[in-house]
């Protein structure tokens, strides 16, 4: 049987949301009704298939957020609005995005974090350098800003995940409250 790379990914992504994170390639090749040198031939290993699926999924984020963020009256809101896209896109596809945050070998882990971090990051630290300029002020922030937003959204996802002990909107709140305004505590 021939099989293309797109629609083995389609089947990954349908057996990763059905499975969980842990699926192996064994059921990734079945749910595409092919055998795994077909998949391994076509797609790779399971880090490549965790690639291409994080690459997938890192893309409809970065689009969520660019359609959430086009609609705020300031930039808090904007803010507010990237992070609640951001919730809602992991809250709608958590099995997916535990896949590609903690799938593939122990090996090229934080290779995978970085990547994911990278495609999540650059659109976000173009838009502070170019607001940065625009205002008079320096841009070389904007990649410190942008990475340390989106470690901040990671971890603070992975627990939500884990304790789910407030909603998705209070965890919005909170996230926009730290990232906007910092703690407010004084310093000693």
């Amino acid at each position: 049987m021939l099989a293309d790379r797109e629609s083995l990914l389609d089947a990954a992504e349908r057996v990763v949301r059905e499975v969980g994170p842990d699926v192996t390639m064994e059921a990734i090749a079945a749910a595409a009704t092919v055998t795994k040198p077909i998949l391994y031939r076509t797609v790779g290993d399971k880090d490549a298939v965790v690639a291409a699926l994080a690459d997938r999924f890192v893309d409809r984020i970065n689009e969520a957020g660019t359609v959430a963020v086009a609609g705020a009256r300031d930039e808090r809101e904007g803010l507010h609005r990237l992070i609640r896209s951001f919730i809602d896109q992991v809250d709608g596809d958590r099995n997916l995005f535990l896949f590609v945050t903690a799938g593939g070998s122990s090996a090229t882990r934080i290779g995978q974090e970085l990547r994911l971090a990278d495609r999540s990051a650059a659109p976000m630290a173009a838009q502070f350098a170019a607001q940065r300029s625009r205002a008079g002020l320096d841009p070389a922030v904007a990649d410190t800003w942008a990475y340390g937003i989106i470690g901040t959204l990671h971890f603070a996802i992975l627990w939500w995940l884990r304790t789910e002990s407030v909603t998705p909107a209070e965890l919005a709140d909170h996230l926009t409250e730290l990232l906007w305004s910092g703690t407010g505590l004084p310093l000693r």
